[in-house]
C-alpha cells in the first residue's frame, strides 16, 4: 500500500524528479533501512542484497538513510544533495558497522 502512495505522490508532483537511494553492506547483514528526504520518511525495500527507496525530489537539501544492522547496531548515511530541477538520479552507499561510504 505504501508503494502505491509513493507512485501517486510522484505523479502528483509533476516535474519533481525521482531520486533512487541504494544501500548495501559487505560486512554485516542489514535488517532494515529508512530514507529521510524532504521532511518525509520512506521505508527502504530489500531487493536481493541491496535496500532501495525511490522518492520525489520536492525540496532542496540533503537526505539521510538510517541503516539497522542485524546485530542491533545502527549507522546513518548522509544523503546527497537534491533539488526539484535536477535530473533523475541514483545514489549508492555501502554500510558497515563503522559508518557509510559513497558507492561509486
Amino acid at each position: 500500500m505504501m508503494a502505491a502512495g509513493l507512485v501517486l505522490t510522484g505523479c502528483g508532483q509533476s516535474g519533481s524528479p525521482t531520486v533512487e537511494y541504494r544501500v548495501l553492506s559487505h560486512e554485516a547483514e542489514i535488517a532494515g533501512a529508512q530514507l529521510m528526504l524532504c521532511d518525509e520518511h520512506f521505508e527502504m525495500e530489500r531487493q536481493g542484497q541491496v535496500w532501495v527507496a525511490r522518492a520525489p525530489a520536492t525540496c532542496e537539501g540533503g537526505g539521510m538513510i538510517l541503516v539497522r544492522l542485524a546485530d542491533g547496531a545502527s549507522v546513518s548515511c548522509s544523503g546527497d544533495f537534491v533539488e526539484p530541477d535536477m535530473e533523475p538520479t541514483t545514489y549508492g552507499y555501502i554500510a558497515s558497522s563503522t559508518g557509510c561510504a559513497f558507492a561509486q
